[in-house]
């Protein structure tokens, strides 16, 4: 996974990724959102979020599709 800037990408609209902002929070927040083109869908937050509270975004890591060998040691 991989930090991306803002301000040198965005991700395609509609993709589901996690975004570093900071949204009313002293601290950077983490969450999971889309970018709808003019704002951002968080799923932590209850409003539209605008553009320039969200500094980065990158993409969700994929789920090991053979989950067979949890719990196993493997």
């Amino acid at each position: 996974m991989r930090w991306v800037d803002v301000r040198d990408c965005m991700p395609d609209p509609e993709d589901r990724v996690l975004v570093a902002m900071h949204v009313q929070a002293v601290k950077p927040v983490v969450a999971v959102g889309q970018f709808r083109k003019d704002y951002w869908i968080i799923d932590e937050c209850s409003r539209p979020v605008r553009l320039n509270e969200v500094q980065y975004w990158a993409p969700i890591p994929m789920i090991p599709r053979d989950r067979k060998s949890e719990g196993r040691g493997k």
